[in-house]
């Protein structure tokens, strides 16, 4: 699983969500290989896929899991369907008091993202400068563009929402917005309101038996069993 996981990253997209469906044989090792070794954030997603119950002395399982992840420094929420399709423009800014919101708690997400001040495009972001300096470049580059950093009132330093190599991939795909008084906004394509997303999934198109089935039986066709070796 580890070598099949490593190979499919390179694959994810920014700002990813990563999904993986699971059974209780194997589930309890992919949690712990995933939580020790990936930098991933993790939610557990019940599917009730066998209602009717499979033969066993015990239990009788009725239901597998679907590991949904995302990157561990993101701050993507999963929730259900949008109601529109509205493009939400979130401060990029950390707030709040806590330690990971300040340059000494989390020192990767402190650093510059670079604006063109004619027309406030995010042209790029510079590397996080040393945990400890206390003298770094704010002045422009020499190509024209302006430092941004997540400098707080009273000269606070805080930090973006996400480290540095998350920040570049925002920024490459055009997912990082300035205003015109250089604050920086991340841009979350969903709709301001959403249905809620619950960890235990019932409804009856879960079912394998039945519409998975008939799922397959669309994309292939029937198959004559008889005939299968």
């Amino acid at each position: 699983m580890e070598n099949r996981i490593n190979l499919s990253c390179p694959l994810l997209a920014v700002d990813f969500v990563y999904y993986i469906a699971i059974d209780d044989y194997e589930m309890v090792p992919l949690c712990e290989m995933i939580d020790t070794h990936l930098p991933f954030r993790r939610e557990m997603i019940v599917i009730n896929h066998h209602p009717q119950g499979g033969k066993a002395v015990t239990l009788a399982n009725t239901h597998e899991y679907m590991l949904a992840m995302v990157d561990k420094d993101s701050d993507r929420t999963l929730v259900g369907r949008a109601v529109n399709d509205d493009v939400e423009e979130r401060p990029y800014k950390r707030s709040g008091t806590a330690e990971s919101s300040f340059r000494y708690g989390r020192p990767n997400s402190f650093y510059a993202i670079l604006v063109n001040p004619e027309n406030y495009s995010v042209v790029g972001i510079e590397k996080p400068p040393e945990r400890n300096a206390k003298n770094f470049p704010t002045e422009g580059t020499q190509d024209g563009y302006k430092r941004v950093y997540p400098i707080g009132k009273g000269n606070t330093e805080r930090v973006w929402r996400n480290a540095f190599e998350t920040g570049k991939k925002l920024a490459e795909a055009g997912k990082l917005k300035c205003s015109s008084n250089f604050t920086i906004y991340q841009l979350i394509e969903h709709g301001e309101k959403k249905t809620a997303l619950f960890s235990s999934w019932t409804d009856k198109k879960y079912n394998a038996g039945t519409n998975g089935a008939n799922f397959l039986n669309d994309v292939i066709g029937p198959t004559d069993r008889k005939s299968v070796c």
